[in-house]
């Protein structure tokens, strides 16, 4: 399993969480879903995160339409 850790700020803000919290219960399950995904699957498929480049820090990416 991987670890995922949101991003937080020096002060202790949460940007990430404050993000999910105000989104809509149908986008936030989409969310919570993909991020379910990254965590537990051992094989994922690319459309669903990008490793930033010269860090060691990957972007996940949901799809909502």
């Amino acid at each position: 399993m991987r670890e995922i850790i949101f991003f937080e700020t020096d002060f202790g803000n949460k940007p990430v969480e404050e993000f999910l919290a105000q989104l809509d219960s149908a986008p936030r399950a989409k969310v919570v879903r993909t991020l379910e995904l990254v965590h537990e699957q051992q094989i994922v498929p690319a459309k669903f995160w990008k490793k930033l480049s010269g860090t060691d820090l990957w972007e996940v990416r949901v799809e909502y339409a």
